[in-house]
């Protein structure tokens, strides 16, 4: 069985307001339906298992996820 550890964090514009610009537990509840429905995905595909399967980053062919990895490591780490 394999398992994986999560961190979340919430970026929000240093300006908003909570309750005025937007609300944790919509956050939450957005990320709640998002993360079943990935959880279900893995869980019942054999993409991990298969003989094809490399352990890594994002895909390349994954655009959107893969620009903002790149975007986030370049200027939001490197710059911290």
């Amino acid at each position: 069985m394999f398992k994986t550890d999560v961190e979340i964090f919430w970026l929000v514009n240093a300006d908003a307001k909570e309750g005025r610009d937007y609300k944790p537990e919509r956050v939450m509840a957005l990320w709640d339906i998002t993360e079943r429905e990935d959880r279900w995905i893995v869980e019942n595909q054999m993409g991990i298992l298969s003989a094809s399967y490399r352990a890594g980053r994002y895909a390349t062919t994954e655009g959107g996820p893969s620009r903002f990895i790149h975007w986030y490591m370049r200027d939001v780490v490197q710059d911290g």
